[in-house]
């Protein structure tokens, strides 16, 4: 037999394979970034933020089986939207109980927008005293909860998709960036801390217009609704002109809605990243892929806040309430949908509950 290795040397390298905290020294300058949720965006970001380096990601979970693919077998992304090759990162991973406080310089929240209160006890913990907390779940409201509940909170949206195909496993099917609108007050050093996550895998943008970001994004993810209500990934859409027309439709209120509350939102920007069907056709939509997994989804938090915002001022959104009322009839009928892989986090008591 030949020598014995030192046993700390073995323990770090098992450390680094399995892409547990214990891979970063104290020589790591990188930015330190957790990523909130295990589902399909949320092991995209870790994986693209891993592999390019630049920074040094945490996906910070709750299901165990997450945490433990990815800490022994890394993240696959088995094909990319740029047409890149596939890649396999190691980022590190950690349960939510376990997580380290005040560790992170900058905390991206990934979780369904139903576990925003969840994941806003977390994000407290996790992030560094002067570190950022971005907010990039669907709806207009959770936005808003992480900026009153902390100093720290910052609004953000997100553009790129993924389908999520088990633990470790997900298709890049959307690419796009990230952007984030921080208060005046945080706005220089959330802008130095989110430049440094930019890369072309992963486009950062900081802009100054918090509510015009929003409303763009609520009119891009309306999509989700139509192809949660079809119950077709949103990519169908673009192969029928009646479903197209209903998007369409939807649109037409949310902007109508937006235009009321005096958002002023950039209409050649929306025209050019949604006039043309081919940015979906890739894309399964997250409303379907979480009806598919018998999981609630986010329709009362996105749709629901839009129509309550056109009731205030006086905006009429039936076509909007038609869809949430059939993307909440295909969440009561969900005992007869076939088994799927799971898209997001468990809800906070483990339960696979309609988002009420």
């Amino acid at each position: 037999m030949g020598p014995r290795r030192p046993r700390g040397r073995r323990r770090d390298l098992r450390g680094r394979a399995a892409g547990t905290l214990t891979g970063a020294g104290p020589a790591d300058t990188r930015l330190r970034v957790a990523v909130v949720g295990a589902g399909a965006l949320g092991q995209l970001v870790g994986a693209l933020l891993a592999h390019d380096g630049r920074a040094a990601p945490t996906i910070v979970s709750r299901r165990p089986e997450a945490v433990e693919a990815i800490r022994y077998r890394g993240i696959e992304v088995r094909r990319l939207a740029t047409g890149d090759p596939p890649l396999h990162a190691r980022p590190a991973v950690v349960a939510a109980a376990d997580a380290p406080s005040a560790a992170f310089d900058v905390v991206l929240l990934l979780n369904k927008s139903y576990d925003t209160g969840w994941a806003i006890g977390l994000a407290r913990t996790l992030a560094a005293a002067d570190g950022v907390v971005v907010a990039l779940q669907n709806g207009l409201s959770s936005a808003e909860r992480v900026e009153r509940a902390d100093p720290r909170g910052v609004a953000g949206v997100i553009y790129q998709g993924a389908e999520y195909v088990g633990p470790g496993v997900v298709d890049h099917t959307v690419a796009g960036a990230l952007v984030a609108a921080p208060p005046p007050a945080r706005a220089a050093r959330a802008a130095a801390l989110l430049g440094r996550l930019d890369s072309p895998a992963l486009p950062v943008r900081v802009v100054a217009d918090r509510d015009a970001m929003l409303w763009e994004k609520a009119v891009g993810a309306v999509s989700n609704a139509v192809s949660g209500a079809l119950f077709l990934p949103v990519r169908a859409i673009t192969r029928s002109a009646s479903a197209w027309e209903v998007l369409e439709r939807a649109r037409a209120e949310v902007l109508a809605v937006a235009a009321a509350r005096g958002v002023r939102v950039d209409l050649e920007v929306l025209r050019s990243r949604f006039a043309g069907r081919p940015v979906a056709r890739d894309n399964p939509g997250s409303t379907y892929q979480s009806l598919r997994s018998g999981r609630g989804t986010e329709i009362g938090d996105f749709i629901g806040e839009i129509e309550a915002c056109g009731a205030e001022r006086g905006v009429p959104t039936p076509v909007l309430a038609t869809l949430r009322l059939l993307v909440r009839a295909r969440e009561e009928l969900s005992a007869s949908v076939p088994a799927h892989p799971v898209t997001s986090e468990d809800a906070p008591d483990g339960s696979n509950r309609p988002n009420a």
